[in-house]
């Protein structure tokens, strides 16, 4: 077994870093003011480092120009607690990518956007991973199904009507059948949206 010799002179407490594993026998002596001493003897196992850390997160969810945006990203192995953080790139314009992994706010403008983050762990060993963000443009607002069209609020409207039903009658007039068939008619007015 290999052996490592500690020697601390102050009242620090003594620290240590192994490069190799192993198992090290450890004495500790300590020695006060007046000469007297103490003794410990004990046994360290040095195993092997961690792995580094990963991303696992493979890809990111899709974002909407003024919907707020909420997404996480994950990580295993290495020695946690985990930090995050943008490496390079550019965030879209709104949204916020914090050092617990997680993205916050609200797009503002439609785009792609790639960038990459770096997790690290409290060893500081590190892994990185490249995404692309899409922001797409908000939907259409929904349209009524009347025909009007006006130039503001509150303005005189042409409407058009679309009548798809008529008579028809017999040569002498008597009511005989009733069919499909269309008639336009225009009116206007003051069309008012509530």
């Amino acid at each position: 077994p290999a052996s490592a010799n500690l020697n601390h002179t102050d009242q620090s407490a003594p620290t240590h870093t192994f490069v190799q594993t192993g198992y090290y026998h450890v004495t500790l002596t300590v020695t006060d003011d007046e000469g007297s001493q103490a003794v410990a003897t004990t046994t360290i196992t040095v195993g092997s480092p961690p792995l580094s850390p990963t991303v696992d997160t493979p890809s990111l969810p899709g974002a909407v120009a003024g919907v707020p945006y909420a997404a996480a990203l994950s990580a295993s192995g290495g020695m946690p607690p985990y930090s995050w953080s943008v490496l390079s790139g550019t965030l879209p314009p709104g949204v916020n990518f914090g050092s617990n992994g997680k993205f916050t706010g609200t797009p503002t403008t439609p785009g792609q956007s790639v960038f990459t983050v770096e997790v690290a762990d409290s060893t500081a060993q590190s892994d990185t991973r490249t995404y692309m963000l899409t922001t797409n443009p908000p939907p259409d607002k929904d349209s009524d199904d009347e025909s009007c069209s006006t130039g503001e609020h509150g303005g005189l409207a042409l409407l058009m009507l679309l009548l798809t039903a008529c008579l028809v009658l017999s040569v002498r007039g008597v009511f005989a059948s009733y069919s499909g068939c269309s008639s336009t008619q225009h009116l206007s007015g003051v069309h008012t949206q509530s």
